[in-house]
């Protein structure tokens, strides 16, 4: 028997322009596993629109529990 170990990490960093206008970072990861099935997301928050990174967060965590919770209906689906 194989038995894998998953660690996982995530970081999100202001860059240069961001410290120095005084905004905050809108890109965004998520990371989800249940049952063996690991998935992770990653969203380039949109820098022109106000609050972007609330709605990074967002998508990220509703696609990674998606993928996760409808993996075998999606598998299936790609096979026909």
């Amino acid at each position: 028997m194989i038995f894998y170990r998953w660690k996982n990490a995530k970081c999100i960093v202001r860059g240069k322009d961001h410290l120095e206008t005084n905004t905050p970072c809108q890109d965004r990861v998520a990371y989800h596993s249940k049952d063996g099935i690991h998935a992770i997301a990653l969203a380039d928050g949109a820098g022109s629109r106000s609050a972007s990174e609330y709605g990074a967060e967002i998508i990220t965590n509703e696609v990674v529990k998606y993928l996760v919770d409808n993996f075998e209906e999606l598998l299936i689906s790609t096979e026909n």
